[in-house]
């Protein structure tokens, strides 16, 4: 496997399979500008080239990153997607006959899920609020005050990384880095939360639970152009 240099786009494999020939399987992640409501979109671009003067067939497999669903892979592009049970991810498989020194690509586009909605978090903010303001002047208050506060930093932390690792700036493997973080910022909230709702409920009061969503989905802006890589784990 080549090594990879910081800020390098593409991502390079190399695999033996005998002394006599080498193959290159190289992955690039580029971002779609979103356009309206439309949820940005990353395309993974694996291309296989055959240096060799002797045809060959290669087998092409990917893991695709966490937190894809089937509704969020749109293009195979000719690939088969299977399912590892083991690491609960998707894989993009294929077997391609290759002539002499001839190469070629795939496209498969997925959705950009790793975004976490400002509307979530705004949400969670908000109810902190209401929950505290009802036990204010109660024997609880100070306590209510303090989970406030730290659902609120914590809050705010979140929505400023999620600013700062848009894709389109940072690249994809920061971007997808960065949500799995803040998701478990965002669960360590959460349960800041059900705490908080725990002093109201205690006090007699009705907390108004709020339930939360499975996962978290949003668009990510882009001008078209190549932004960063990901590192996927090769099963060639």
């Amino acid at each position: 496997m080549k090594a990879m240099i910081p800020g390098e786009i593409e991502v390079s494999y190399t695999m033996r399979k005998s002394s006599l020939f080498v193959w290159f399987v190289s992955v690039t992640f580029l971002f779609m500008q979103a356009c309206g409501v439309l949820a940005g979109k990353v395309i993974l671009n694996i291309k296989v080239v055959n240096p060799s003067d002797q045809p060959q067939t290669k087998v092409i497999s990917h893991h695709l990153p966490t937190g894809l669903t089937t509704n969020d892979i749109l293009s195979l592009d000719g690939m088969e997607l299977r399912y590892d049970s083991t690491t609960t991810t998707y894989i993009v498989h294929a077997e391609q006959e290759l002539g002499p020194k001839q190469s070629v690509s795939f496209q498969v586009e997925v959705n950009d899920v790793w975004v976490i909605p400002s509307e979530e978090l705004t949400r969670l903010g908000l109810h902190a609020r209401e929950l505290r303001r009802k036990i204010d002047g109660t024997a609880n208050a100070d306590r209510g005050a303090a989970l406030e506060a730290s659902i609120t930093n914590a809050i705010n932390q979140i929505a400023l990384s999620q600013a700062e690792n848009d894709a389109a700036r940072v690249g994809a493997e920061r971007h997808i880095d960065t949500f799995m973080r803040d998701s478990r910022r965002l669960t360590g909230v959460k349960s800041i939360v059900g705490e908080l709702e725990d002093v109201v409920a205690g006090t007699g009061l009705s907390p108004d639970r709020i339930t939360f969503s499975q996962g978290a989905k949003g668009a990510v802006g882009g001008d078209g152009a190549s932004h960063g890589k990901v590192v996927f784990r090769s099963l060639l």
